[in-house]
């Protein structure tokens, strides 16, 4: 009977500190990202920014002439649809939940953590420049820092960001732009950070 007493007691003496770390202790949070204020055009789907779509990357590489990699992508997180814009460019569209080609682009971003990864070849009247320098460019007027791989590549990171508008300020999705040639780039978004997005392209 002393024995049962004590297993009661000792149940009873724990549910306060079951308690204060229900009630007391900080609890993680996913965070959340607002668009809100931002001047933008109305929300379109994602079937909008594609002609047509594709079932694999080797499809779309045939397509658009040149490689589109495999992402590696965060735990959890899927490759659902893949995109081809005329004869250039190929859009990768990843999630960890469930989208479609009507889902809307800022529901794809902000609502349901989506990640683009935006390959494109450079057009005509730019190929005298060279992805590199159109980054070197693009990293300067942004200030921020450029980074040259070991084979002469280079990339750019913006990180998430507060924009601002006349509405007031909103949430606006990290960024990595990469070479992939001299005349092949490649742009990664999402609220994930730098080294998340700088990581779904293997070197």
């Amino acid at each position: 009977m002393l024995k049962r007493n004590k297993k009661i007691f000792f149940g009873l003496g724990l549910i306060p500190i079951v308690l204060f770390t229900l009630l007391v202790m900080p609890q993680a949070e996913e965070k959340s990202y607002s668009y809100e204020n931002a001047t933008l055009p109305p929300p379109q789907s994602i079937s909008e920014y594609s002609d047509y779509f594709v079932n694999s990357v080797q499809e779309a590489s045939k397509i658009v002439g040149y490689t589109v990699s495999e992402p590696i992508l965060p735990d959890g997180t899927t490759l659902q649809l893949i995109g081809i814009n005329g004869d250039r460019v190929a859009q990768l569209y990843a999630s960890p939940h469930q989208i479609s080609k009507s889902t809307l682009d800022r529901e794809f971003t902000y609502k349901l953590q989506g990640i683009l990864i935006h390959y494109e070849k450079i057009p005509d009247r730019l190929s005298h420049l060279g992805t590199n320098i159109l980054i070197k460019n693009w990293a300067e007027e942004a200030s921020i820092e450029v980074i040259t791989k070991s084979d002469n590549r280079v990339e750019a990171v913006k990180e998430i960001r507060v924009g601002h508008s006349p509405s007031g300020p909103f949430d606006m999705p990290a960024e990595v732009i990469a070479s992939i040639s001299y005349n092949v780039q490649v742009s990664i978004s999402g609220f994930y950070s730098g080294n998340t997005l700088k990581s779904i392209l293997a070197d």
